[in-house]
């Protein structure tokens, strides 16, 4: 299934809840522009969760899009005095456009219709040099450019919709606003999580700001 998109977000996560009652199981392409590679079923319930950095750029009655949902009105949002996002509340808006939107966000639901629905507990992994310098030169102190171990496996936790479950290792897929990954060890339980490996493009920073 290389090339499966699918949304994960950071656990500092933002519970938005929309005043329209749904809950149902949807099946959406696995990539937008190739109906060829398959499709997948995609949770959506009235309880969204958004990412904390997301939900704290946006405004009191905004209009924003959900990826491959639709529109919605984020109403109101409660903050806490250092500037975090508690919560948010809003409306779907199916007739909105999203061509006037500024935010497309991703997103997970939470589970209504039972635990296969249930988000998964997801480690974001990405590997850096062993080395600080380009190349080891002769007379060059091995100890003091080599990175701290700590520096070399850079984890990010999050959770990531319910599909993540049927992950096996080898496999590799997208990330919407994250990038491509390997699964480095497929989803047992939440003290077993899903382990995904991020695949370098050739940038000299992380695969999303939020890996930074």
């Amino acid at each position: 299934m290389s090339g499966f998109i699918s949304w994960f977000l950071t656990s500092q996560s933002v519970l938005f809840e929309v005043s329209d009652k749904i809950e149902e199981v949807v099946s959406i392409q696995l990539h937008p522009k190739d109906a060829s590679i398959g499709s997948k079923d995609v949770l959506r319930t009235n309880k969204i969760l958004l990412e904390q950095t997301d939900a704290k750029d946006i405004a009191d009655n905004e209009e924003i899009t959900l990826l491959s949902w639709g529109n919605a009105i984020v109403e109101k949002k409660t903050v806490d005095a250092s500037g975090v996002v508690l919560g948010a509340s809003g409306t779907l808006n199916p007739a909105g456009d999203f061509k006037k939107t500024s935010k497309k966000l991703t997103w997970v639901s939470l589970p209504v219709l039972g635990s296969q629905f249930a988000p998964v507990r997801v480690q974001l992994v990405e590997l850096d040099f062993l080395i600080t310098v380009e190349s080891l030169e002769e007379g060059m102190d091995f100890d003091k450019v080599l990175r701290p171990c700590e520096e070399t496996w850079k984890i990010t936790e999050g959770i990531g919709e319910c599909g993540l479950r049927s992950l096996v290792r080898g496999q590799t897929i997208q990330l919407n606003r994250r990038g491509y990954f390997r699964c480095d060890k497929p989803y047992e339980s939440e003290a077993s999580p899903l382990i995904l490996l991020a695949i370098p493009d050739g940038k000299e920073k992380g695969a999303s700001k939020l890996m930074e």
